[in-house]
């Protein structure tokens, strides 16, 4: 889905004014109900987004290969603050209005299921935000990741693909994307 909205120019880390795609308007619904400084971590268009854990040795890479503006929001202690809910760490916006969910972990797959899920809820489902299209991504960095499908993947599938045209992925350690693949 291609945008077509009138672009915003706003300086940009060098001062120098740049033509920003993705705007405060209603044709970019998740940007304009989340866009506070505080959480989002650049917005730019870069050529590569290498996602990191402190806690854990797992990395996200997404190649921009079509040269789209993205967002990136700390989700975890950012958009969603506190001890009450399970979130993912990462989302990445695009200009067609994707959102890519990314949860690090050590470990605990299915805890990432549930992190995924429970952030979806959080930020779409209860404030009634829409997207074109949401992914949802986990990277273990200290086990394999199971092959045998939990019931909690399966629900997490089948509510990504159903009611947000999107898809679910993992893998171990890291993980290498091209954004014209998602």
């Amino acid at each position: 889905m291609e945008r077509t909205s009138k672009k915003l120019r706003k300086p940009d880390r060098r001062g120098d004014i740049v033509d920003k795609v993705i705007n405060d308007s209603a044709d970019f619904p998740f940007y304009q109900h989340y866009h506070d400084s505080g959480y989002v971590q650049f917005h730019e268009k870069r050529p590569r987004v290498a996602l990191k854990d402190k806690r854990s040795a797992s990395i996200y890479n997404l190649q921009n290969d079509l040269n789209k503006e993205l967002v990136c929001y700390r989700v975890d202690e950012g958009v969603i603050c506190g001890k009450d809910f399970n979130k993912c760490d990462y989302a990445l916006y695009t200009e067609d209005d994707l959102l890519i969910l990314v949860e690090l972990k050590g470990v605990d797959y299915e805890t990432a299921i549930e992190q995924i899920s429970e952030t979806i809820n959080v930020l779409l489902k209860t404030p009634g935000v829409s997207v074109h299209r949401v992914c949802s991504r986990v990277v273990l960095s200290k086990a394999r990741v199971p092959d045998i499908l939990l019931t909690k993947e399966k629900k997490l599938r089948s509510l990504i693909s159903k009611n947000y045209n999107g898809n679910h992925s993992k893998c171990s350690r890291q993980m290498d994307e091209v954004l014209s693949k998602v």
